[in-house]
């Protein structure tokens, strides 16, 4: 039996105008029906993460929609899409993620999602966030496209925060907010996706979606 090895991991970079976030947090925060949920999973001690969402009248969380955002996060979503799928991409959920100082979160990656993204909203140099490559080609993925990446070790990156970046990468990519230790509250927008529109693969099966933005 031959293994092949394939460096199919990918990280991509984006730039936001800083008033685009500023605005973003600010109108974000000053809703009066945000819930505040942990980002954990039963084993883990120290302190969670939050994420923070918007409740409806039912209590079930709900994207707070930015036009400004929205559509530039889709922008380089259809970039980042167009070099691998002919499909267009939207969002299907988001939340604002809340990290105060000690506060970190588990390992994990997102299902029912094709690219998943973070905008970060605020300035930090103790806080991180790591993405655990398992790929035997890991060395090949480098040099990444910001000095704010650090390799911790061969499989473990760490990206550091700054207000008006973007990153995307593939949802199975497992990653997780390091323990910060920023005394600054650190607030990220985050993002999944999902194809738009209508897919047909064809003789070998048949998935129609319809998402409507």
């Amino acid at each position: 039996m031959n293994k092949i090895s394939l460096a199919s991991t990918f990280l991509y970079e984006f730039d936001i105008e800083t008033n685009i976030v500023d605005n973003y947090l600010i109108r974000f925060l000053n809703c009066k029906n945000i819930k505040e949920f942990s980002v954990s999973d039963r084993n883990q001690t120290i302190n969670p993460t939050s994420a923070l969402s918007i409740i409806d009248e039912n209590n079930d969380p709900i994207s707070f929609y930015d036009k400004e955002m929205f559509d530039h996060v889709k922008l380089c979503l259809n970039q980042v899409g167009s070099l691998y799928l002919n499909s267009k991409f939207d969002i299907c959920d988001t939340w604002v993620t809340c990290t105060k100082f000690g506060q970190v979160s588990s390992w994990h990656s997102h299902m029912n999602s094709v690219f998943s993204g973070v905008v970060y909203l605020t300035d930090h140099h103790e806080s991180y966030t790591e993405f655990q490559i398992q790929d035997p080609l890991y060395y090949k993925l480098t040099p990444w496209l910001s000095p704010d990446v650090i390799k911790n070790n061969n499989y473990i990156i760490k990206y550091r925060p700054q207000r008006g970046k973007m990153l995307i990468w593939p949802s199975t990519l497992l990653h997780r907010i390091s323990m910060s230790r920023d005394k600054k509250t650190r607030y990220s927008f985050s993002f999944n996706s999902w194809f738009t529109g209508k897919i047909h693969k064809g003789i070998t099966g048949r998935l129609d979606v319809d998402v409507r933005s």
